[in-house]
């Protein structure tokens, strides 16, 4: 079990099934985490380290409504973000990438291909196995984001913010299925309070 680093990982629910689960991952790697509302006043948020925005059963592609709360979180800029899914998708869409739907939905296993071993990858190999569960996808990068990993039916499985410390990815890091999941939230959890 990693020692405990001080502070609050905050995870902002859009009302996926899995947000419970990220809260319960982060409290097995001894950090502690609160789940909270989309809508939560950035106010209120001031005394974490970090954000993560789970998934969600949203669908940005098909016109679905974007939280404003959101917007603010991403714009100022003052805690580091980690989108996961639909949070992933979140952050594409609000910083000027583009969501469409997937050409092929992924459910179930995926071989995930890391491309830069940057935080969220650091100390992982190139290749393992995550889980998948969307209909929609990053289609285009936000500018100023660079790609880290891939997987056969998405392009862009991880994203950046090459000038912050914003982060998506596509899969789910919280479940048992998906190798490394823990090491990967760790990581960012870790990068955030540097």
């Amino acid at each position: 079990m990693e020692s405990m680093v001080m502070g609050i990982v905050y995870v902002l629910g859009p009302g996926g099934q899995y947000n419970h689960l990220i809260v319960r991952r982060i409290a097995e790697l001894n950090q502690s985490a609160r789940l909270r509302s989309m809508v939560t006043p950035i106010s209120e948020l001031q005394d974490g380290t970090c954000v993560i925005i789970g998934g969600g059963p949203g669908r940005i592609a098909l016109g679905g409504p974007v939280s404003n709360n959101i917007e603010g979180i991403l714009r100022k800029g003052s805690l580091p973000v980690l989108g996961i899914c639909y949070g992933h998708q979140l952050i594409a869409h609000i910083l000027g990438g583009k969501v469409v739907e997937a050409r092929k939905p992924e459910f179930g296993p995926a071989t995930l291909e890391v491309l830069v071993h940057d935080t969220l990858f650091e100390g992982l190999p190139e290749h393992f196995r995550v889980w998948m569960s969307h209909n929609d996808e990053v289609g285009m990068l936000p500018p100023r984001f660079v790609q880290l990993a891939r997987s056969e039916d998405c392009e862009f499985q991880a994203m950046k913010d090459a000038q912050g410390g914003i982060y998506g990815i596509q899969f789910h890091v919280e479940v048992e299925h998906t190798e490394h999941g823990r090491e990967i939230l760790l990581n960012f959890i870790t990068a955030s309070r540097r």
